[in-house]
């Protein structure tokens, strides 16, 4: 698991992977949570692993670590990043072993034997390798060096691994995200005016293997409700250049307003709305409306407007699509 930051990758940990029954679990959130508060790392990574070993305690986990080019003043310290000596606090209390890749960069990169950031129009320093056109998305050079070093830890591993289950020890936190989860968005919870995205074409089936369900709002008013019992409330959603914003209610009150568009909407991806967190566990009600306000298009409208075949009506919308709800806590039903 990886490719987004611990606070989503618990959510989805238990969602897309459990269920195959994996013998082995690689988790890669380095990166991702470069900027993320240590606190919050112990709560998500820890959660990660106690809701892989409540579901099968023969899986083996491995923390694997990358690099962006901002961790390059600590290794050259001899340090890890922030986020990677969060995660080795994660591991050291659980006994997992970890893989780090970053350090192999970072040394031959301090002896001049690689450079990145290198666009790919430009030409490669004379007797370098390579290592990633922008700041942390490997080249094939990079994946290469990333393999052997994985290759090598992993003989290192196995000759230390003893078999058998693994055991559970008391939390690092006591608040802990185990209890993350995400569930299904059911019909009952929506005004008539939402629809259910055909899965054979278009957003449907371009975000299928992740969202097999996608919900779409586009009239301001139309409204997603639920109940549910604990302490956070998001959503696993999709915003795009037709995407509108989100009016979020928490037990009667507008807690924010939450826009499904961004400087970075030339195209749609996935994305998560946060609701509320924090909260008393306890009973809440939630209530997400589409917005009558557009959202501010600027940002995006100023880099695309001059481009050959520009249609504004692609930015012209007020639209909600969800997937999925994603609680600490449960979904209350029946009422």
């Amino acid at each position: 698991i990886g490719g987004t930051g611990s606070d989503l990758g618990v959510f989805r940990c238990g969602q897309d992977g459990l269920a195959h029954k994996p013998d082995c679990v690689c988790g890669e959130f380095a990166v991702n949570d470069g900027g993320a508060a240590p606190d919050s790392i112990y709560r998500t990574m820890e959660g990660i692993v106690r809701q892989i070993w409540r579901a099968n305690a023969a899986t083996d986990i491995c923390f694997v670590y990358t690099i962006h080019k901002a961790f390059i003043p600590d290794y050259e310290k001899d340090l890890c990043n922030r986020s990677t000596t969060a995660h080795e606090k994660v591991a050291d209390r659980y006994g997992i072993p970890s893989i780090n890749m970053a350090m192999r960069v970072a040394e031959l990169y301090k002896q001049g034997k690689l450079d990145f950031p290198v666009p790919a129009k430009e030409k490669a320093p004379e007797g370098k390798m390579v290592f990633a056109n922008d700041d942390c998305h490997p080249t094939d050079a990079g994946h290469e060096l990333f393999t052997q070093v994985i290759t090598d830890a992993l003989k290192e591993i196995q000759k230390a691994s003893k078999p058998g289950a693994h055991k559970l020890p008391e939390p690092l936190r006591a608040d802990n995200w185990e209890n993350a989860k995400m569930v299904a968005v059911e019909p009952s919870m929506l005004t008539p005016g939402w629809k259910k995205l055909p899965t054979d074409q278009g957003l449907g089936k371009a975000f299928g293997s992740r969202l097999p369900v996608i919900w779409e709002a586009a009239k301001p008013g139309e409204k997603l409700t639920f109940r549910f019992k604990g302490t956070l409330a998001r959503l696993y959603d999709l915003v795009g250049p037709d995407g509108g914003k989100a009016i979020c209610t928490v037990d009667g009150k507008v807690v924010r307003t939450v826009q499904r568009f961004d400087m970075y909407c030339t195209g749609h991806r996935l994305a998560t709305l946060g609701i509320a967190e924090g909260l008393e566990d306890k009973e809440h009600a939630v209530v997400v409306e589409v917005s009558p306000e557009p959202p501010g298009l600027e940002p995006v409208l100023k880099q695309v407007r001059d481009q050959k075949g520009f249609d504004p009506k692609r930015y012209d919308g007020t639209v909600l699509r969800v997937g999925y709800i994603m609680l600490l806590g449960d979904l209350v039903r029946g009422q």
